[in-house]
């Protein structure tokens, strides 16, 4: 039987509607592919980004954690530790500019803590300009990752006087601790954050 003309036409016209439809669906699947592909990309890409930062501020932290580790080590007698303790502590109020009227104090027993021990020192007018201070706190912040200022009160010597006697010039009182650990067999019983000393 002949296909008429119209037969032959209507015949085109559905291969090249399911041609178009498949070609539909295979675009469609490639370029979900694609997008997939792009999206685990852009993924992937990000994931190294945050890699790469943890693994720049891992070597930071080792390297700190390196620093703090020799600062807390002092292998010398107690008495020496105190000694060099407050000689470190000296050398930067001397290079921050400022003078001591009162006095540098170290306490005899340092405060026992679970897993260092603190060695203190009492600090009574510290005199200096608001900048020498600065100087002094920036100095301590930066020189060591294992001292700290506990207690600090700071008075304006030139309130009550003329701006000619004092003007500009702070006094300082200060508790200064620093971190350090304790040698094979020196550490104490810690029994609810007391020490046997009853500290």
């Amino acid at each position: 039987m002949a296909i008429t003309r119209r037969e032959r036409f209507l015949i085109a016209v559905v291969l090249l509607s399911g041609f178009s439809l498949v070609g539909s669906l295979v675009s469609q699947r490639i370029y979900q592919a694609w997008a997939s592909i792009d999206e685990e990309i852009e993924a992937q890409h990000l994931y190294l980004s945050q890699l790469q930062a943890v693994c720049q501020r891992k070597a930071g932290i080792e390297e700190k954690y390196l620093r703090a580790q020799s600062q807390l080590t002092m292998n010398m007698s107690q008495s020496a530790q105190i000694a060099q303790f407050n000689q470190e502590l000296q050398n930067l109020i001397k290079t921050a500019g400022m003078q001591v009227v009162g006095q540098i104090k170290p306490q005899e027993k340092p405060r026992l803590e679970e897993d260092f021990k603190v060695l203190l020192i009492d600090v009574s007018q510290a005199r200096g300009t608001p900048q020498q201070l600065g100087t002094f706190l920036h100095n301590l912040e930066n020189t060591s990752d294992v001292t700290d200022v506990e207690e600090l009160t700071i008075t304006n010597e030139a309130v009550g006087r003329s701006r000619l006697s004092g003007a500009g010039l702070l006094t300082m009182d200060m508790l200064v601790a620093r971190l350090v650990e304790y040698a094979t067999g020196e550490k104490p019983q810690i029994r609810r954050g007391r020490t046997r000393l009853g500290r």
